[in-house]
């Protein structure tokens, strides 16, 4: 229904005013035209716009899910949004507390699922979070992972004060070094 704003009907300077509810996210295209009793029609006037109430969905896994990994790992991050813009996502790696800058990340983007994947290969103990947000300001929580340490290099042990293939008689002692960043007392 078009209300008007107190001007008298047929006079100059009425004005009719309406209000359309858009519910739901979705992306509207308006298009306006009116005709008045004379018969004289107004140009057409055009809106396109989205209502978007739903943050976007951040999911990350990894290809295996040890808090110690001994090779590199990938890293897959997926955000779930109908309105997706990867200008909008921040994805922040720190490897033994230093950022590392990642470059720009590559999307592929499917039925609203946008998937980027990453791989650290470096050693070194790491934690990720990753940010978003939507064209509408919805923003999820940040995904911030629990941390995990990529560390490649073998133990070094060494064993002293015995001779290799030597016989002892008595009692003999032998001073063994073990040597790794992230030693297993047990």
């Amino acid at each position: 229904d078009l209300l008007s704003n107190g001007a008298m009907p047929g006079r100059e300077g009425s004005i009719y005013t309406g209000v359309l509810t858009f519910d739901g996210d979705e992306t509207y295209d308006i298009k306006a035209v009116y005709t008045d009793l004379a018969g004289n029609e107004s140009e057409e006037t055009y809106s396109l716009f989205t209502v978007d109430e739903t943050a976007p969905g951040i999911n990350v896994k990894y290809d295996n899910d040890s808090e110690y990994v001994n090779a590199s790992r990938e890293v897959t991050i997926e955000i779930t949004e109908k309105y997706f813009d990867k200008n909008r996502v921040s994805v922040y790696v720190k490897k033994s507390g230093e950022q590392v800058f990642l470059g720009y990340l590559s999307w592929t983007s499917e039925n609203g699922k946008h998937i980027s994947k990453i791989t650290l290969s470096d050693d070194g103990y790491y934690e990720i979070t990753v940010s978003a947000s939507d064209r509408a300001g919805n923003r999820p929580e940040d995904f911030i992972s629990s941390p995990f340490v990529i560390d490649t290099d073998p133990p070094v042990i060494s064993v002293d004060g015995l001779s290799y293939g030597k016989s002892y008689n008595g009692e003999c002692m032998a001073d063994i070094q073990i040597s790794d960043d992230n030693y297993d007392r047990s």
